[in-house]
């Protein structure tokens, strides 16, 4: 079973050469299929050095003051793709961020119209105590199993032990089941179900769920847990309804973030990222669909982290697992080295990367059942530390190339020094 990345979205961007397509078909199967090889376009940052040269590239700063905003920007990219896990910066260090604190910028605040529109789309994302919250975790809660999954339909009513739910629409879909967006009738207040079809990871789920209610949502940028059942074998979990996930957005919108956009985001991340961190949690699936708007009509970039189906304690994480979505899967997951909190972290580089460039900063093709990274990349605007280099020598895939033709492709670790 083949996991499908998005197709990468159809929006103008900053850079000077035409967008590239995300690779995200096998080989194999589309060959069966067509009768030929799938094309491959050239990398979009393949004549850049460093991930610095890849945002001075993509940018167009009117004054110095932006200037300096964009260099805060990339250097905060630089420590979050830190390739090196030990090294690379947590989210305690990423919130006393130049970036993130605006510091370079304070001198300019009555002066520049470019600060004070800054300081302002901030306002969602108030200071944050780092020095706040202590280790505790909640208990489970009970599940049961069930039999098999039950069509809902549109109008019906989800009755518990506690409210009745009126089904209006039909919000999302996965692998897990279906969202529903619903009207608790004794409350009158819009809200989020989840129907899951598997009660293994609705259990899962809850049990995240219920170490997440130590946290306090709103403080933290976390999605509000309301509550979980089950209705005649069917399982579900209730959540707050919220807006539109940074994914749908971009596509709407049809052009990149710019730095003090991307601020507030990756703020209110972090501040969900130590939270997480505080209770032994790592999240393991951030991307852009799991990141969600409050209300951006009223609260412009106030936003939320969603989803911890799969997320797992830190304690139980063992090296060697597979995890994260593919274009978002940091080095040691892929390479099969130690595994931490650190792997959060390079999640949100590439989907800040991914709100300024809007282009995978890391493709990927599928070969076979083998997931190969487009390292060329990879290295060439990152530093890998010796433990890795030596690692990626030893990596060789065999890839059937064009024309029935075979060949040996070979990692390499030679990349542009700064």
């Amino acid at each position: 079973m083949f996991q499908t990345e998005h197709s990468e979205p159809n929006i103008p961007n900053r850079c000077s050469r035409q967008s590239c397509v995300h690779i995200s078909l096998n080989y194999l199967v589309f060959k069966d299929a067509t009768g030929v090889w799938p094309s491959t376009e050239e990398w979009e940052f393949d004549n850049v050095g460093t991930l610095e040269e890849a945002v001075k590239s993509c940018s167009n700063p009117t004054d110095f003051i932006e200037r300096e905003d964009i260099m805060a920007f990339s250097n905060l990219l630089e420590g979050l793709l830190c390739p090196d896990a030990m090294r690379r910066i947590t989210p305690g260090q990423a919130l006393r961020h130049d970036f993130i604190t605006m510091c370079h910028m304070t001198d300019n605040m009555d002066t520049s119209s470019y600060v004070q529109a800054a300081y302002e789309l901030m306002n969602v994302s108030p200071p944050y105590d780092l020095d706040e919250y202590e280790n505790t975790l909640s208990s489970e809660q009970d599940v049961f199993s069930r039999d098999e999954d039950k069509d809902l339909k549109q109008e019906e009513i989800i009755s518990n032990k506690s409210t009745q739910y009126l089904v209006l629409d039909f919000i999302g879909e996965g692998c897990f089941g279906k969202v529903a967006k619903c009207l608790n009738l004794k409350t009158d207040k819009t809200t989020a179900i989840k129907i899951f079809k598997d009660i293994k990871e609705h259990k899962e789920e809850v049990k995240m769920l219920e170490q997440l209610r130590a946290l306090d949502p709103e403080k933290n940028n976390l999605l509000e847990y309301i509550d979980s059942f089950i209705i005649q074998d069917v399982p579900y979990v209730t959540f707050e309804m919220l807006d539109t996930s940074l994914w749908d957005f971009v596509l709407q919108r049809r052009a990149p973030l710019t730095p003090k956009e991307i601020r507030p985001i990756a703020r209110q991340l972090l501040v969900a990222f130590e939270a997480l961190k505080s209770i032994g949690l790592i999240h393991t699936d951030l991307k852009p669909d799991n990141v969600m708007f409050v209300n951006h009509k009223d609260e412009p970039f106030k936003v939320k982290l969603i989803d911890f189906g799969l997320a797992m304690p830190a304690s139980e994480v063992k090296t060697g697992m597979i995890m994260q979505p593919c274009g978002y899967r940091a080095p040691e997951v892929n390479l099969g080295l130690p595994i931490c909190e650190a792997i959060d972290m390079w999640g949100l580089g590439c989907t800040l990367a991914f709100l300024f460039f809007v282009i995978y900063l890391f493709r990927l093709i599928y070969i076979t059942f083998v997931f190969i990274y487009f390292f060329r990349g990879i290295l060439r605007v990152l530093r890998f530390p010796p433990t890795i280099q030596r690692c990626l020598r030893r990596i060789r895939f065999l890839w059937e190339g064009r024309g029935g033709r075979s060949r040996l492709c070979e990692l390499v670790t030679k990349r542009k020094s700064k």
